[in-house]
């Protein structure tokens, strides 16, 4: 739609802008609560965004500056978090949908709940891309649109939530919880950004304190009853599964850094001599494609064998796209879940978990979602290579465990830990050398 597009003597933003506040507005009035609630029906949380948050208007990837918070954005987010720590007791989708609408409502059937937020007049809370805001790895998706590329940071609003059936309050909690502190708002907050500060349902330092980290949060499982499946279970929806958390508070801007090196150091592994990755992605395509340049042909990750290919790093979230130096070497590729769906969201969440407005230690998330069954290998904005199947996404290739050229070093191997070898790239992660030294502040 062109910007200058008017309705009467009204431009759309401002347009938006008044149905935003006379939604408001509505919400404040005192005809907005259900029938017979009381003040023990309510919640009421202040909120605090602490690290830069894109996004989170009705227009993707833009800022509202005078209404940065929408309600049904946090209505959405509290339904993916609901998921994420009520779904595992729940045995198939239809369950869970039952149970899911019995709380948000659908089509038939009116909410459980009902959410609105407020907040005092925003001001300087806006900004525009920086070149240096750190961490930089997090922010490559915006470079591309610096120009018009805008974030919030540092300021409160208040989440208001009203409750016609009490039983959901605790299932609504348990989101609300895993919600501040593991999630936040706007977009890329798998990466930390939008993240949040809430007194209530915020780690506390006395907690710290008391007990160790990883204790808080086997505390909280149990106190919002929330379900950890076996390792060998399964949703087709993400659940909540396993957290790790670095052992020293640190200014909250720091121990997100620290967390995103030590995520990119692992994605991007090489050897320093060569520059060739140690992931077998870069071989596999080269492979697949016929094309490499002559000091490339040997393969250093996979075999000559022709069907030996990996593509372990898209456990880590899709789409990837691989680009080489120009040369002979392959013209780029994207690795996509199917044509109709590019993306897959990571289930490795990496951020900073906030004890205050300015402090925080650096934790690592892992959601338990399905195994991927099938991926594309396409040329970027072109026709499909191969497809990719599961035992080429999870898997250990016997070259991993003993490259075939003499002298490499088989410790810079991302899918091996010494002398244990793994088939998933998000416990290879866990267990790996760039996170043991994150965790104990080794790498600061």
């Amino acid at each position: 739609m062109p910007e200058d597009f008017t309705i009467g003597d009204l431009q759309l933003e401002q347009l938006q802008d008044m149905v935003t506040k006379v939604s408001m507005d509505l919400r404040k009035a005192k005809n907005r609560k259900f029938e017979g609630s009381s003040v023990q029906d309510q919640g009421f949380y202040e909120i605090r965004v602490v690290t830069p948050m894109f996004g989170g208007s009705a227009e993707a990837g833009k800022i509202n500056e005078k209404y940065p918070i929408r309600s049904s954005s946090i209505r959405g987010h509290l339904r993916f978090w609901w998921r994420a720590t009520k779904g595992a007791q729940f045995k198939n989708e239809k369950e869970l949908y039952e149970r899911e609408s019995e709380i948000f409502g659908n089509t038939n059937r009116p909410s459980s709940v009902k959410i609105w937020v407020d907040h005092d007049e925003i001001k300087n809370a806006v900004s525009d891309l920086q070149r240096n805001l750190d961490p930089s790895y997090v922010f490559f998706p915006f470079r591309e649109n610096k120009s018009s590329t805008k974030y919030s940071k540092d300021f409160s609003f208040r989440l208001h939530i009203e409750y016609a059936d009490q039983s959901v309050r605790t299932e609504i909690e348990a989101a609300l919880w895993a919600w501040i502190n593991f999630g936040g708002i706007g977009t890329r907050t798998r990466r930390g950004c939008g993240s949040l500060y809430c007194e209530y349902f915020s780690l506390k330092e006395s907690e710290v304190h008391e007990s160790k980290l990883e204790k808080w949060f086997q505390d909280n499982m149990r106190k919002y009853r929330i379900e950890i499946l076996e390792q060998d279970q399964v949703r087709e929806w993400p659940t909540l599964s396993t957290i790790t958390i670095q052992e020293n508070k640190k200014d909250i801007q720091y121990a997100w850094n620290e967390v995103i090196e030590a995520y990119k150091s692992f994605r991007r592994r090489a050897n320093k001599g060569k520059g060739r990755s140690h992931w077998p992605e870069a071989d596999s395509i080269r492979k697949i494609t016929g094309e490499f340049e002559t000091r490339h042909k040997d393969p250093i990750t996979i075999s000559l064998k022709k069907n030996d290919i990996a593509f372990p790093r898209a456990q880590f979230g899709l789409p990837i796209v691989f680009s080489f130096k120009p040369g002979k070497d392959p013209y780029r590729t994207e690795l996509i879940l199917s044509e109709k769906k590019t993306r897959l969201a990571s289930p490795v969440i990496t951020k900073a978990i906030a004890i205050n407005e300015k402090q925080g230690y650096g934790a690592i998330i892992v959601l338990n979602q399905p195994r991927i069954k099938e991926l594309v290998l396409k040329k970027q904005r072109g026709k499909v290579l191969k497809k990719i199947y599961a035992h080429q996404i999870y898997t250990s290739i016997p070259t991993y465990k003993k490259p075939e050229k003499p002298g490499e070093n088989k410790d810079k191997n991302p899918m091996r830990n010494k002398d244990q070898s793994y088939e998933s790239a998000i416990e290879a992660f866990l267990n790996s050398e760039e996170v043991r030294k994150w965790k104990s502040g080794k790498n600061s």
